[in-house]
């Protein structure tokens, strides 16, 4: 009698058997030869080789559709066959209902079968190579229940006559199967772990691990990473245990020589993450990832950082988390002082788990969720705040705080452990420093209260609550609440800060500088001027910002601006571009103080720009006043009030706006019109507008429309009006009052000249060209501008053949001072071959040293790279947008087209012949130049 076993239907998923299955199977057998032969073999990577099946026509039954493959089992079958299989254009739930099932071509069988389904997101192996595919089945075939060198078919049945594309791959689970046709395509295996037996002699880790620092204080940092890999394998070949010596290793960066040198710190902790994965060891890894993290920001090597942060983000999507906490249901509010930070139900552990992979390619999945894993979560939002997406920053951290309490809870004693502690700590702690650059800073002094007061135990010789208790004092004083008691207290946690083992040199530096503010608001002059001037010469730049605003209040000028350059250089180079806005801020309030409005004018609103980059909405009300008192001052009134309008609009959320900056806002705005405090506008000032680029090439792609763009700048500290007109290829063009742009299409006769055109003081204006494909040919067109009082400004536009090259474009660099706080702007649009919405890949490459940040339309920052050199993983260089995870900045597409800005500060005076920057973007994974722009002195 014969016997059949269906595997499975599934979307059920219970073991179904079909009740027709003798008819079945005759009428499948008897069509056994359409159905494809699959053979065993290897392919070139070592993997069993994957097969996919086309069916070109099923076989109907029942009103079920099959279609399968046959495969013969080896002669020397000495293990089960082993076998996955997926459908690669579409999830299983897009296919429908299914079902599969094994039969002998000829003979009886018994199967009893089982199967495992998993997410192929899970596997990055499987993943990258079938990117639709949601998941994916293993499941084997008994040796029991199997023949030597017999013939069997399996076929997949479906509710459709339309059946999916098929890949599957098949081994045999002996070491000859796996010698001879390779393991299923998972994954490479993962080492396995080898213990030494409990009688085996230990070897003390602590005399190689001296040797190291010997070398290291002998001949550098480069001699000690010598060290490390010469004697970290000769360590382990003796019998060593990494894991002893890792510790070793560890400690010594963390409390020893790594805490008297944060090069060498980084350099051995960036060591330690790669020695781990080196030997397959992912859980060790992972527990040094935020020490690497932070000693690799700490000496600014944040291309290094993000490779790491980049390892680490995958292996929690892979797990199965998502990497915007948005995405999760709302539970309610998650922070009282911002309505929009929410708690969300994210899981406590990781989803789909973490795959150990077996020779075979079977695996195990690991489910565990330590403290490290949490701990990747903090790291996120670290990233997230420095771009301002400061939202989901806040909110990992409210759920790294959910969770510590949640692990709590399930303890046995309901106690929190040390390490469980600190991840709540942090999340707090780190919170707070996020409402303190926002500009809450009651909101912050009230989450480090929440610091100061828990009963949760502080490891680490208490430097959570000591921070806390430093920063506290700190925010009494932003908001002018000084007491005398601060001075004596300040001066003990300072001390403290001083002798704790786990704080570095800037925790110290910055506790003597609130230190150093108490005395000064005791009204010791002498003692806090004197400490403050300590700290910047020991290249404190905390401290040199607190001077600058000293001194500022004070209207005593002398050194400003100097102090203000290194500051600004400091903040570069430290990564910190979202902290930059205010060092604007405060050199606009040095150029108007100086009398050098034009220039205070450009400062405010470039202070203005980076705030809404990078959502500082609290600081923007009263900036946007402050550029209002400005405007004033410079005769503007129209312009003044449009100023003042948006800053009392920007203030007026009470949930949001404190009632302080409220305040500040009114009196700001009610300053303006004290007295002779407008100036009136001289009669014969005239004020002159750049018009850029001078001339450019375009380039059009074939099938796709044509875009460009031009600028009207204004730093002028009165409003300009003119006219713009357009000549030599047809043009129809409109002003859009609301946005300040203009927009003209070409190929269409029509409007050629704008009457009226205003640019207000201290800003830009942009020309938006464009044209359907195809809709003109070869030409020239001429941008004019023409003023009172200025001599007419003309830009060449060429259109050249399609592919017949790149674009370009030359720039002259107009207000640049070679002053580090001004740049020269570029704007760009991109048009590809294709049309999709896939992010656009760029890198920019000077051909002199300049520093080249890149913003999309938006105005969101892509990446910052120091030297122009096309690298992002040099010093202080640094990438806020990478939605595809290849280490280049992207920019977001609609239909194939994307625009961006870049703000290009040359490193010193711009030579003769001009500085050239070639943009290239990514192509089927090749790089290719798409424009040129040549930026002339």
């Amino acid at each position: 009698m014969m016997r059949i076993k269906i595997v499975a239907f599934l979307l059920c998923l219970f073991p179904f058997v079909a009740r027709c299955e003798l008819a079945a199977v005759e009428k499948l057998r008897s069509s056994a030869a359409q159905f494809p032969k699959i053979e065993f073999g290897k392919d070139e990577n070592g993997f069993a080789r994957v097969h996919l099946l086309t069916p070109a026509k099923s076989v109907e039954i029942d009103g079920w559709y099959y279609h399968g493959f046959r495969f013969t089992t080896p002669e020397w079958l000495d293990q089960s066959v082993l076998w996955m299989f997926l459908h690669p254009e579409q999830d299983n739930e897009k296919v429908g209902r299914f079902r599969w099932s094994i039969v002998p071509v000829e003979g009886d069988a018994d199967f009893q079968l089982t199967y495992l389904k998993k997410p192929a997101r899970a596997f990055k192996s499987v993943n990258e190579r079938f990117p639709h595919a949601r998941e994916f089945l293993v499941q084997s075939f008994p040796k029991d229940d199997l023949e030597p060198g017999k013939e069997y078919l399996v076929c997949f049945c479906y509710q459709q006559p339309q059946i999916p594309k098929l890949a599957l791959a098949m081994t045999v689970k002996s070491d000859r199967g796996i010698a001879e046709f390779g393991s299923i395509p998972t994954g490479k295996p993962d080492p396995e772990k080898k213990s030494l037996p409990k009688d085996a002699p230990r070897l003390d880790p602590k005399p190689q691990v001296a040797k190291v620092v010997e070398a290291y204080r002998k001949g550098g940092r480069e001699a000690g990473l010598r060290a490390l890999d010469e004697i970290t394998p000769a360590f382990e070949k003796e019998g060593g245990v990494f894991r002893p010596y890792f510790n070793e290793v560890w400690r010594e960066a963390q409390t020893r020589t790594g805490r008297e040198d944060p090069e060498w710190a980084a350099d051995v902790w960036d060591w330690l993450f790669r020695a781990a994965l080196a030997r397959g060891d992912r859980e060790l890894a992972r527990s040094v990832t935020s020490n690497a993290l932070g000693g690799l920001a700490v000496v600014r090597r944040f291309g290094r950082a993000k490779e790491i942060r980049a390892w680490q983000e995958e292996n929690l999507w892979r797990s199965g988390f998502e990497l915007d906490p948005r995405t999760y249901p709302d539970l309610g509010p998650g922070l009282a002082a911002l309505p929009e930070i929410r708690r969300r139900e994210v899981p406590k552990g990781p989803p789909f788990g973490t795959p150990t992979i077996r020779r075979t390619g079977e695996f195990s999945m690991e489910e565990n969720f330590d403290r490290m894993n949490a701990s990747a979560f903090l790291s996120l939002a670290g990233d997230r705040e420095q771009a301002g997406h400061w939202q989901e920053a806040m909110e990992w951290r409210v759920w790294a705080q959910i969770w510590s309490e949640a692990v709590t809870e399930a303890s046995k004693d309901k106690k929190p452990i040390g390490e469980v502690s600190n991840i709540w700590y942090e999340a707090v702690g780190d919170n707070a420093d996020n409402l303190l650059l926002l500009g809450l800073t009651e909101a912050a002094r009230d989450e480090y209260q929440r610091v100061i007061d828990t009963s949760w135990p502080d490891s680490y010789q208490g430097r959570g609550k000591l921070q806390a208790k430093l920063d506290r004092i700190a925010c009494s004083l932003d908001l002018g609440e000084f007491d005398p008691s601060l001075v004596n207290e300040a001066a003990e946690l300072a001390q403290k800060a001083k002798s704790n083992g786990f704080l570095t040199k800037p925790t110290w530096q910055r506790a003597t500088l609130i230190h150093a503010r108490c005395l000064l608001a005791s009204g010791n002059k002498a003692e806090g001027s004197r400490m403050l001037d300590e700290l910047v010469a020991d290249g404190c730049e905390p401290a040199r910002q607190e001077r600058c605003v000293l001194r500022l209040a004070a209207g005593t000028l002398d050194g400003v601006e100097e102090d203000l350059k290194l500051l600004l250089a400091y903040h570069r180079a430290a990564g910190k571009k979202i902290s930059e806005a205010q060092v604007y801020s405060l050199y606009a309030e040095f150029l108007e103080a100086s009398g050098r409005l034009d220039e205070a004018l450009a400062m405010r609103r470039e202070s203005i720009r980076l705030m809404r980059s990078f959502d500082l909405f609290a600081l923007l009300p009263a900036e946007q006043a402050r550029l209002s008192c400005l405007l004033a001052k410079c005769g503007d009134r129209s312009s003044s009030d449009a100023a003042a309008a948006e800053a009392t609009r920007l203030s007026e959320n009470e949930k949001r706006i404190p009632a302080r900056i409220r305040s500040s806002v009114k009196s700001l705005l009610a300053s303006r019109s004290q007295g002779d405090a407008i100036a009136k506008k001289p009669a014969d000032k005239k004020g002159t507008v750049d018009l850029q680029p001078l001339r450019s090439l375009v380039i059009p792609v074939v099938g796709r429309p044509l875009r460009g763009r031009l600028t009207l700048s204004n730093p002028n500290t009165i409003p300009v009006e003119g006219t713009l007109a357009f000549d030599g290829i047809p043009a129809d063009a409109t002003w859009d009052v609301t946005s300040g742009e203009a927009r003209v299409t070409l190929g269409t006769a029509g409007v050629d000249r704008l009457m009226k055109v205003r640019i207000e003081p201290g800003s830009f204006a942009v020309i938006r060209l464009a044209a359907a494909a195809g809709a003109i040919g070869k030409g020239t067109l001429s941008t004019v501008w023409s003023a009172p009082g200025q001599k007419d400004q003309i830009s060449e536009l060429k259109i050249d053949d399609a592919e017949a090259g790149v674009s370009s474009a030359v720039v002259e660099a107009g207000e640049y001072r070679g002053n580090p706080f001004y740049s020269v702007p570029i704007h760009h649009h991109f048009v590809r071959a294709d049309s999709s919405d896939a992010p656009a890949d760029f890198r920019i490459t000077a051909s002199a040293p300049a520093r080249v940040e890149m913003y999309d339309e938006e105005d969101q920052p892509v990446f910052v790279d120091v030297r122009g050199d096309g690298s992002l993983t040099g010093t202080s260089d640094v990438l806020y947008a990478d939605r595809n995870s290849d280490g280049a900045g992207d920019v977001t597409s609609k239909e194939g087209e994307a625009s961006f800005r870049l703000q290009v500060y040359p490193d010193g005076v711009i030579a003769p012949e001009g500085l050239t920057l070639k943009i290239e973007s990514k192509v089927d994974g090749a790089w290719v130049a798409v424009s040129e722009d040549r930026i002339m002195p």
